[in-house]
């Protein structure tokens, strides 16, 4: 997450990939400590499947009134890491033998 907007917004929204590729870390910005940014980062992670962690982002987002311009944007991108931490299964194809 970039701290840059943190200092113009009171309320920012972040979403990464954790560190061991399973689930995703979603940041928000505390406005209680503005003035001091080492303070002001909350990180959570969220490692459960991807209908329960969208879930969890939109209703964060909602319940604590944070920007709704972002939550589009926070949805799509949790969507796109989760849907890339999935494994590949290559399936099996079967041919005719004459």
């Amino acid at each position: 997450m970039n701290v840059g907007p943190a200092l113009i917004n009171k309320k920012v929204i972040g979403v990464e990939p954790t560190k061991d590729g399973k689930g995703v870390v979603f940041t928000t910005a505390k406005t209680k400590y503005r003035q001091k940014p080492a303070k002001s980062i909350r990180k959570i992670t969220l490692k459960k499947d991807s209908r329960r962690v969208l879930t969890t982002i939109r209703r964060t987002i909602r319940n604590q009134r944070y920007r709704k311009d972002l939550k589009m944007a926070a949805l799509r991108r949790a969507s796109a890491l989760l849907r890339g931490q999935k494994p590949v299964i290559a399936s099996k194809r079967v041919t005719k033998t004459t």
